[in-house]
């Protein structure tokens, strides 16, 4: 029976970046336009590299994972 890819890297890439003239509304979920002021937001790229290669590489706009102990445990697994 055949192997799945194993599991060699996982890289964790954050960044940040602002929008000018854009605030939030009352409720802080929906953006609006906010003359004169900065939102700061950021984001998570994720990459799980194989050894057949790039299995997954997804954006995230959160914290997720943030943890570099959280990513040891995938070294070596089965990517299926």
């Amino acid at each position: 029976m055949k192997t799945g890819p194993k599991i060699t890297k996982v890289s964790v890439t954050t960044f940040e970046y602002e929008l000018e003239n854009v605030g939030k509304d009352y409720n802080t979920f929906n953006m609006v336009y906010e003359g004169g002021s900065k939102l700061k937001q950021s984001g998570t790229i994720l990459q799980i590299h194989t050894d057949r290669g790039l299995l997954v590489n997804t954006l995230r706009w959160k914290g997720y994972w943030r943890c570099p102990d959280s990513r040891r445990i995938f070294i070596g697994k089965d990517a299926l």
